[in-house]
């Protein structure tokens, strides 16, 4: 029996790492200061 790996493209928008990036931060503070953080998004158009 014979496995082969394909390699699947996924790709990212800008949204979905400004979001990654938002979360990230959240859970470095969240850690840093041992308290839940609350924030509403902000909508910014990048051009």
């Amino acid at each position: 029996m014979v496995k082969t790996w394909q390699e699947s493209t996924v790709v990212y928008g800008t949204e979905d790492l400004l979001t990654s990036l938002c979360n990230s931060v959240t859970r470095v503070l969240s850690v840093a200061t041992q308290s839940q953080l609350h924030y509403s998004g902000m909508v910014q158009r990048i051009t």
